[in-house]
């Protein structure tokens, strides 16, 4: 059974409807998925949506960022509870520094000396939440780079003239966000992230699970994330990172081993909606 458990859709700094993304699964063969925008749940009830209409199995989910030793650490939460009202108010935190970042950068970027029309940084993304993907496409329809990629690399990286840093939370942070929505916080791609040194210090506190499947993860990673996991009783997790950018079949390799879908669910079956079930 394929499962993919990291996608993004266009409510973050993905580029498809749930409508599109649920289309592509499907011709994939993926029967379980899950919705793990940046920072935000703004697309799930249409995630339920779509999966009701394709008989798919979907697990709400969000990708939280957070730092750990001056390091950009990505926590993954899943079946969390989208309408608890704490929750809520933390992702709308979240929203607010971004749209407030957003802004800074395109100051930034102005003084020194790129020229742009009148922005409309809530049209710009619709809905969602903001995020550096959003200027690279202003950089783009203004004529200062043809990709996101070059815009990132020129402008909107480290390093460059337009980058600010984001404030973000810590790990311990993350984790207790998601715990208090009754969710399941998992570490996103570690391969990205860690030193081996780093990564038990990091699942101490309070990490239930690792990504071990991962685009970005050769074969030397995945082996060494799925022994990391038997040996400290972690949930194996695995998804494409898809952000509609790529072929999707290119990506989707991999089989995710059912029963840690099933662990999942065990855990939370006291709270469990049975509407994520039985999409």
């Amino acid at each position: 059974m394929r499962v993919d458990l990291h996608i993004h859709s266009k409510y973050s700094d993905g580029i498809l409807s749930m409508k599109d993304i649920t289309n592509a699964l499907c011709l994939n063969g993926v029967r379980i998925f899950s919705l793990t925008d940046h920072d935000t749940i703004d697309g799930i009830e249409e995630a339920i949506f779509e999966a009701k209409k394709h008989s798919l199995e979907f697990i709400p989910g969000i990708e939280i960022s957070t730092e750990f030793e001056n390091r950009e650490v990505h926590i993954l939460g899943y079946y969390i509870d989208h309408k608890n009202a704490d929750f809520i108010n933390h992702l709308k935190k979240f929203k607010e520094n971004r749209y407030n970042r957003a802004n800074r950068i395109i100051e930034k970027l102005e003084r020194e000396g790129l020229v742009f029309k009148d922005i409309n940084l809530e049209k710009e993304v619709n809905h969602g939440v903001l995020g550096r993907p959003h200027i690279a496409d202003i950089l783009i329809e203004e004529g200062y780079v043809k990709t996101r990629r070059e815009a990132f690399v020129k402008y909107l990286s480290k390093g460059t003239i337009g980058y600010i840093p984001r404030k973000k939370v810590t790990v311990a942070q993350a984790v207790s966000i998601i715990k208090k929505a009754q969710g399941i916080p998992v570490l996103a791609h570690p391969g990205l992230s860690f030193l081996n040194t780093q990564l038990d210090e990091v699942i101490a506190l309070g990490i239930e699970g690792i990504e071990v499947w991962h685009p970005d993860h050769n074969l030397t990673l995945i082996d060494y994330f799925y022994n990391y996991a038997q040996r400290n009783n972690l949930i194996m997790t695995g998804g494409t990172d898809w952000h509609g950018d790529k072929n999707y079949k290119t990506l989707n390799y991999f089989k995710l081993p059912y029963e840690n879908i099933l662990r999942m669910k065990k855990m939370k079956r006291d709270n469990l909606d049975p509407v994520y079930q039985n999409c």
